[in-house]
């Protein structure tokens, strides 16, 4: 993808904000989001989000966020993105030199935070806006649904910073336009709908938090925020999940295996995907092998290809003889390919590199990183492409 001028509708399906507004234009009274057993509808929510978009003092900036969960960080990336601007996220766990060097490489100048933690950005050198100071009148009126989406599909949406186990942590930069190809991904595979609610239990540092928030928010779905306090007690998470009658869980595979072990789980659960590690038959037989189990999905795909690249529906006598499960088929508008290592494809059975081509892969890496960024290119079909180092 890559225009100079977008038209009207382009711009809509192919900015979060865009799909955001649409959302909110079609169930403005649909619940949106819930945290701390509060209830915001689509309307409200984007009132939340014009008040912050406001407070911002400009436009195609990287804003740093460091928020508790709730509705306020949700709120402040979706005022950030309809800014025209990208944000860099942290927790607030995170040391203060990994922050600072995040936020430094990426040249963010403010960050959209709370009180709390304003002597402690301040002290790093860089400009708080508080969040938490607004008022949230929840005031809803005509105006809200003519509110302007600034942004352009190229434009970046966030900065997400890899774990850094091989040296500094790389920032992945990711467009709207990714996004919503991912988000279109999603809803082809599981359609999301108005009764579906997401639990948002991902730190923000990962790129499930991305599949948790967008792909719900803009399809009529319902995030649920889990409290912090119960992420660690299987027990009462799902607890959690019955009270609110979640239907899809989003999670490294160590969750399912603790659900897994439960005499029982809630009925309202739909849908589980796995993501981020290898998951093995052995983690999740009783839940596979239940007849009422939930459809249960592997999946892969690194950051640098926005979320997941591939899908595989778990179904009993599914794993490979090793115990684990295939990583299934491309996405949607995605490719993969297996090359050796003389860059030619691979015939069935031969191992090799897994490359990855199609609108989910992303802008590159923030700063000068010419070595790592040779992994990005663009083929002789003119497809945008990663090597992902992986082998398959």
């Amino acid at each position: 993808m890559n225009k100079d001028k977008w038209t009207k509708g382009e711009i809509e399906e192919n900015t979060v904000y865009g799909l955001f507004k649409k959302t909110v234009s079609s169930y403005p009274k649909q619940s949106a989001l819930i945290d701390s057993s509060q209830t915001f509808t689509y309307e409200q929510l984007e009132s939340i989000v014009c008040e912050i978009a406001a407070s911002l003092p400009q436009q195609k900036q990287r804003f740093g966020i460091i928020l508790d969960h709730g509705y306020r960080q949700i709120a402040s990336m979706l005022a950030v993105l309809k800014n025209a601007s990208a944000y860099v996220p942290a927790e607030p766990f995170l040391p203060d030199r990994r922050i600072q060097y995040m936020f430094s490489e990426s040249k963010v100048r403010y960050v959209l935070t709370q009180k709390k933690y304003r002597k402690r950005i301040e002290k790093m050198g860089f400009l708080p806006i508080l969040i938490d100071e607004l008022s949230f009148r929840l005031k809803i009126d005509d105006t809200l649904l003519t509110t302007e989406n600034y942004a352009l599909p190229l434009d970046l949406a966030y900065i997400l910073y890899t774990s850094g186990s091989t040296g500094k942590p790389k920032g992945v930069m990711v467009t709207n336009s990714n996004i919503c190809h991912y988000i279109r991904a999603f809803r082809h595979e599981f359609h999301p709908g108005l009764n579906d609610r997401m639990l948002q239990y991902s730190v923000c540092s990962f790129d499930i938090f991305t599949e948790e928030v967008f792909t719900t928010l803009c399809s009529g779905a319902c995030l649920v925020i889990a409290p912090e306090s119960i992420k660690d007690d299987i027990e009462e998470l799902m607890k959690f999940v019955k009270k609110h009658q979640i239907t899809e869980i989003d999670s490294f595979p160590y969750l399912f295996l603790k659900m897994n072990d439960l005499p029982e789980i809630p009925d309202c659960i739909r849908l589980l995907i796995s993501g981020g590690d290898v998951i093995r038959e052995s983690y999740i037989d009783k839940l596979v092998n239940d007849k009422d189990h939930p459809m249960i999905y592997n999946t892969y795909g690194p950051s640098e290809t926005t979320v997941c690249a591939s899908y595989f529906h778990i179904r009993p006598h599914t794993a490979l003889s090793d115990g684990t499960y295939p990583i299934g088929h491309s996405v949607l508008d995605t490719q993969i390919e297996l090359v050796n290592k003389d860059g030619q494809l691979c015939q069935i059975g031969e191992p090799g590199e897994i490359l990855i081509y199609g609108d989910g892969v992303s802008a590159g890496y923030s700063g000068n990183r010419p070595k790592e960024s040779l992994a990005f290119f663009m083929d002789h079909l003119n497809r945008k492409g990663y090597r992902s180092g992986d082998l398959g």
